[in-house]
């Protein structure tokens, strides 16, 4: 019985990092080229390569 509790134990820690390294990455993806978009409309100036890239992301 320790074994299978330690074994679902470590699936449970395995599939929490899992999704949690999933969001960051999701949220890195899609919310990453609407930060800049964001502060360089606050500075009134936008690069043409950052267009580019948030249509991108938006796009996918």
């Amino acid at each position: 019985m320790g074994l299978d509790l330690r074994m679902s134990l470590s699936l449970f820690l395995n599939i929490y990092i899992s999704s949690l390294i999933f969001l960051i990455v999701f949220h890195v993806i899609f919310f990453g080229p609407w930060y800049p978009g964001l502060v360089s409309r606050m500075a009134e100036e936008k690069s043409d390569m950052l267009i580019i890239i948030q249509d991108c992301a938006v796009k996918v």
